[in-house]
């Protein structure tokens, strides 16, 4: 398990293991830029969350709050919008478990950096590279919006539905015409559709419909084990891990015998139902801090 390998002082990665020891994971040496993007995307949490017992919580807690001494100041690898929109939805949906048990003062330090990467998200998301990791950085900046109420959350929403609209084409497929790519975007627009809604709020119209022209290419590429269909140089992995962890629904990935025609309304019917049946951790009827991931974030 890779939360009890993080415990013990090893950090799991996909081909390698880096040593962590008793110490903090920034203080591992990594060569590989693609694993700095993992560390300062904080990944691990899920995986420490997943494990759940108070070992794994001591040690989220303080490489979180080592994370903050050493880079809360705004500069450092991590500062990128992608990246910094990845952490900040781990550090919002695992709230409860980096705020447990700690004292005023780190509470407080927790909940004001996180909002300084709100900040940098409102104005920096624009300047991430367009297509999956623009869209990583919005869908974070709305969520945090649930988490911590900002003036700008109507306009990050408003936004979002735009560049959702523009990212899935109208035969429902994305520039890139990678399936891990339609993947990870379809799950995340389901997400935060559905985070949204249970915040009691409007899904704008465009986000939906940009949900059911992916829905039936996405079932089309999903192999019979939950992976992605992979193409040429393309990568499966974010798609298969995604797609096996049940991220969506089996449901909403059946075939099912429809006319080859229906109008834009059915297609928002349909996204708004699919919605609705998609399992989502996040109640924000409850505290900002009950959120509870079912597995592995994007």
């Amino acid at each position: 398990d890779r939360g009890e390998a993080l415990v013990a002082g090893r950090w799991p990665v996909p081909g390698r293991e880096t040593v962590v020891g008793d110490g903090s994971i920034w203080d591992a040496v990594i060569t590989d830029h693609r694993l700095e993007e993992s560390r300062q995307s904080c990944l691990w949490l899920d995986d420490l969350a997943a494990l759940g017992n108070r070992a794994a919580r001591l040690r989220a807690q303080a490489w979180v709050q080592d994370w903050i001494r050493r880079y809360g100041h705004g500069s450092g690898p991590g500062w990128r919008p992608e990246i910094a929109g990845r952490r900040a939805k781990r550090w919002a949906t695992h709230a409860a478990m980096l705020t447990q048990g700690l004292d005023k003062t780190a509470a407080d330090r927790f909940w004001k950096a996180l909002a300084a990467q709100q900040r940098y998200l409102s104005t920096g998301w624009p300047k991430a590279t367009e297509g999956v990791p623009r869209l990583r950085a919005l869908t974070a900046l709305v969520w945090t919006g649930i988490v911590l109420p900002h003036p700008g959350h109507d306009a990050a929403l408003s936004d979002l539905a735009l560049v959702a609209e523009a990212m899935i084409d109208a035969e429902g497929g994305v520039a890139s015409r990678a399936p891990e790519d339609l993947a990870e975007a379809l799950i995340l627009m389901i997400w935060t559709a559905r985070l949204v809604e249970d915040a009691g709020q409007t899904v704008p119209p465009p986000l939906l419909s940009a949900v059911a022209r992916a829905v039936p290419v996405t079932r089309a590429l999903r192999m019979g084990d939950g992976s992605m269909a992979e193409f040429s140089s393309s990568s499966s992995i974010i798609g298969s891990r995604a797609l096996s962890s049940n991220a969506l629904p089996d449901r909403l990935m059946e075939k099912r015998t429809r006319s080859p025609c229906w109008c834009r309304r059915a297609r928002w019917v349909r996204a708004r139902r699919t919605i609705q049946r998609s399992t989502l951790w996040i109640n924000p009827k409850r505290s900002a801090a009950g959120m509870k991931p079912p597995g592995r974030l994007i």
